[in-house]
């Protein structure tokens, strides 16, 4: 089985790259786990005379959480597609004013600022993937809220938060399927960005 290793790991490889470029919505729609909560959510009959209060606030509270990760890390995204862009914009400057005669740099030493401008778009564009806009999954809406409550089994307003707290749920287990993706691509942009950052020291280190 040695021998299958690296064929796998270059699956696994291709696999994680054609994931970058999957929609949001796609991922968490076809996510196994999605699909799984949202039947039990479909499915789920809860008890009269129960108190499913604290259960519909830990549900809100948890679907919440994870949209303000997901906030988070758009605004991740836009401050690397900013420096990214920053970086481009500099080198592209220095490069004008060498090619200009205005300053010392050597033709070979700004050929050596290609890498870092190269690793700067990169880092862009995966920021910019990051970022892109999608429908992210949400609770029931009105009409489903409305089914409940004319459900003869749903007896009293417990019942409902019951409803609401399972719709929450599923609606969380989705949202974090992205925000972990969102999460990767973010990542990998912000370790592109770093190692442009560190590329622009080989032309002073070459002088």
């Amino acid at each position: 089985m040695k021998q299958w290793g690296p064929l796998c790991g270059a699956g696994r490889l291709i696999g994680s790259t054609r994931r970058l470029f999957r929609s949001y919505r796609s991922l968490w729609e076809d996510d196994g786990d999605v699909q799984k909560e949202k039947a039990w959510a479909s499915a789920y009959e809860p008890q009269g005379g129960r108190h499913y209060e604290d259960a519909k606030d830990y549900a809100l509270w948890r679907y919440e959480l994870a949209q303000s990760h997901w906030d988070d890390l758009d605004k991740k995204a836009d401050d690397i597609a900013k420096y990214a862009a920053l970086v481009v914009t500099a080198v592209g400057a220095v490069g004008t004013v060498a090619v200009s005669q205005l300053c010392h740099l050597q033709a070979q030493s700004i050929l050596w600022l290609l890498p870092s401008v190269g690793m700067s778009v990169i880092a862009f564009a995966l920021a910019i993937i990051a970022r892109s806009p999608t429908l992210l999954p949400i609770p029931g809406n009105a009409h489903l809220l409305l089914g409940f409550a004319e459900d003869p089994r749903i007896a009293d307003a417990g019942q409902m938060m019951a409803l609401v707290a399972a719709s929450l749920h599923a609606a969380t287990v989705g949202l974090r399927v992205v925000v972990k993706e969102k999460a990767r691509r973010v990542t990998l942009a912000a370790w592109a960005l770093l190692f442009s950052l560190a590329l622009l020291t080989i032309p002073l280190i070459r002088a």
